[in-house]
């Protein structure tokens, strides 16, 4: 999750559900439980989210895992006051077809392997402090889901490459 004030991030997180061994609607609602904790203080005027597309070459297992993620999504949804615009947008609308660690780096720089020179990204000093501070404590394998809240955020802000 990530927060915007205009065209700057001024936060992210990544929500834990306590649930972790249940499936379907139990899951759903504990985890957007979590989700509009977080995103009911901040009072936001917009919520920008990815909708899932389920690929025919993926595995059943990320089917279901899109399943689920559904799931949350539309439970968040029930939660949220009126007032909340909501926008999606499809994984090749904000980010084409753009593999995760080039899509990542194109956020928060990268060295180069030719000259080892630092290319900066999008995010400013102060962002990437910002997801410094909230990747802490999170396993390596999900710090992805922050980045790519980052990501659609500045997509929708129009900030950075169309990543296409």
């Amino acid at each position: 999750m990530s927060l915007f004030d205009g065209p700057d991030m001024v936060e992210c997180a990544m929500p834990v559900s306590p649930c972790k061994k249940a499936r379907g609607i139990v899951a759903w609602r504990d985890m957007a439980e979590v989700c509009l904790d977080w995103i009911l203080e901040r009072e936001p005027d917009v919520l920008v989210y990815e909708m899932m597309q389920p690929y025919t070459g993926n595995s059943e297992a990320k089917n279901t895992e899109l399943l689920q993620l559904t799931g949350v999504l539309g439970a968040v949804g029930a939660g949220l006051p009126k007032s909340v615009q909501v926008v999606s947008y499809l994984p090749a609308q904000w980010k084409g077809q753009t593999p995760k660690p080039k899509h990542h780096k194109q956020l928060t720089g990268a060295t180069s392997k030719r000259t080892g020179r630092f290319r900066p990204g999008i995010l400013t000093k102060e962002e990437l402090a910002i997801f410094d501070a909230a990747r802490k404590g999170v396993p390596a394998g999900k710090q992805h889901n922050i980045l790519d809240a980052i990501g659609i955020g500045c997509y929708h802000v129009g900030r950075g490459p169309k990543w296409r």
